[in-house]
């Protein structure tokens, strides 16, 4: 059943890349396709390349083996990233609860509507899903097993995630204080698996951070991309509402982490229920079900193509939420599932929300909701036998 979903999974992803043809439908790719190049040229990204490295690494290495500017060869290795999710849907699931529910999950990710289009968009969706997908379920392997060798994995895993989406800092830290948090009965010494996993995940991070600091004389945190995401959600009112809170012309105090943050805390101070109100709004529509704020128009974002992805995520959320209070699960693992996506959600709510942002995170969301289906359709869906045990 599941080479057979993972066959189907394949067509649905394959067939797209191909009708996609030749072409970028979304407006960031020139930037990572001249980071590509870049690299190409034994130059690094470039000094003016406000991202994380690693997607352009990715597609400098689709150019290396089909040639420069072939999206094709790209999108070919994106497709067995894109198949590398369904299979860790399977796998996640089976190791929370069973079978059946990684098999369900695996199924539902093989039409995700997100999931599926990510797979052949030319930005580092797909590449941060798997990545953090894969850190979910290295984090429960761990908990389990609590071997130095699984904590190492983990710290790897963290630390290309942060190389791929620098936002990863966050749901990283949620995953690594759940690992602590469930063996508190063991006092300090529950720290001791999480901290080497911590380490490891720096030690993977910090060639890049010398690389970049020395090639081109500016830290690798990019503070200036996030206060410039924010300022154009504070004053961009077509798109993103009137806000409470908004921002004065550009201060070059705030280019600095220091001043980035002094002045969000000042702002807090200063108007505080704006700032909530500002905040709660973008952390629930984080979870908006219909696409919405989407600047390049294609035939991939038209009405009925954005109904059917909204339609999609609405089946699955609300599936999730009794999958996540109610599922026939451990509450430690469930809770974990929640973590990874409320984290996330709360980190962008600070900017703005859109439905790509949340697509990371829909495995997550998918593994829920089977529980969810399983809970409330137990004929249906059968769960794993009491007596069935899961591999450490």
């Amino acid at each position: 059943m599941l080479l057979l979903v993972l066959g189907i999974a394949l067509i649905v992803r394959l067939a797209l890349i191909l009708q996609m043809g030749p072409h970028y439908y979304f407006g960031d790719t020139p930037s990572y396709d001249r980071a590509a190049r870049s690299i190409l040229a034994g130059a690094g990204p470039g000094a003016d390349f406000p991202r994380a490295p690693f997607y352009p690494a990715l597609m400098a290495l689709g150019y290396a083996l089909g040639g420069t500017g072939n999206l094709f060869a790209v999108r070919l290795l994106q497709l067995l990233l894109g198949m590398g999710v369904v299979a860790l849907c399977y796998a996640l699931g089976r190791r929370v609860a069973g079978p059946a529910a990684g098999l369900l999950a695996a199924l539902a990710a093989t039409f995700e509507p997100t999931l599926v289009f990510t797979t052949g968009m030319l930005y580092p969706s797909v590449l941060y899903t798997l990545l953090l997908l894969a850190a979910t379920l290295a984090t429960v392997r761990t908990a389990r097993s609590r071997r130095a060798a699984s904590a190492v994995g983990l710290g790897v895993l963290l630390g290309l995630c942060w190389l791929a989406e620098q936002v990863a800092l966050v749901p990283g830290v949620a995953l690594l204080g759940w690992l602590a948090a469930v063996d508190l009965r063991r006092g300090v010494r529950a720290l001791a698996v999480p901290a080497l996993a911590l380490v490891v995940s720096l030690v993977v991070v910090a060639p890049w951070l010398v690389y970049h600091q020395r090639a081109y004389g500016t830290p690798a945190v990019f503070v200036g991309k996030a206060r410039d995401v924010l300022r154009f959600a504070r004053t961009d009112t077509a798109l993103y509402g009137v806000r409470a809170v908004r921002d004065s012309a550009d201060d070059a105090s705030t280019r600095s982490a220091g001043g980035f943050f002094g002045r969000e805390l000042r702002n807090l101070k200063a108007h505080p229920l704006g700032y909530l109100s500002d905040y709660t709004r973008e952390f629930l529509h984080f979870f908006k079900p219909l696409p919405d704020r989407i600047t390049s128009r294609n035939q991939y974002n038209r009405g009925w193509v954005k109904w059917m992805g909204g339609v999609y995520f609405l089946l699955v959320l609300l599936l999730a939420v009794p999958g996540w209070l109610l599922g026939r699960a451990p509450p430690r693992d469930r809770w974990l599932l929640a973590l990874v996506t409320l984290s996330t959600a709360a980190i962008y709510a600070f900017f703005f929300t859109q439905t790509r942002y949340r697509v990371p995170v829909v495995p997550q969301m998918l593994v829920l909701a089977a529980l969810g289906a399983a809970r409330l359709l137990p004929r249906g869906t059968p769960s794993r036998s009491a007596g069935e045990r899961t591999d450490p």
